[in-house]
């Protein structure tokens, strides 16, 4: 059973009965900086299932919401969401801030009403969308 990636999405053929759940995330789901859960979690489920690991390192909940419709046209069957700790650390210092901001290309400084924003879109949008 594979582990699908984003750079390998159009890799998925699933049969009527196997079940892809999207894992949407920063490096934490992406397993690059800590040990990669999606890949433990892989090992113990079966046949029956495509693990999609949509994790991206050092995203923030704004550039999550961006990959949404190219995640949602895969027809997943269940998102499992791991994100905010990049907008937090994003938020601790003027530094912080501009690292984000230039790194990730965001529109704006990351804050806690961007962060409670960006998350109630992406909610929203998976509800209406899936």
């Amino acid at each position: 059973m594979p582990v699908i990636t984003p750079d390998s999405l159009e890799t998925i053929h699933r049969g009527s009965s196997t079940k892809t759940l999207v894992f949407l995330g920063d490096s934490i789901t992406n397993g690059s900086v800590s040990s990669n859960f999606v890949t433990l979690l892989n090992k113990s489920l079966g046949d029956s299932f495509y693990l999609l690991n949509a994790g991206v390192d050092g995203d923030l909940v704004w550039n999550a919401l961006q990959r949404i419709p190219s995640l949602i046209a895969r027809n997943p069957d269940a998102f499992i969401i791991l994100l905010g700790t990049n907008d937090v650390n994003a938020s601790l210092s003027p530094e912080n801030n501009m690292g984000y901001v230039l790194g990730k290309n965001l529109p704006q400084t990351p804050n806690f009403d961007w962060f409670t924003a960006n998350y109630t879109s992406l909610l929203t949008n998976l509800k209406q969308s899936t």
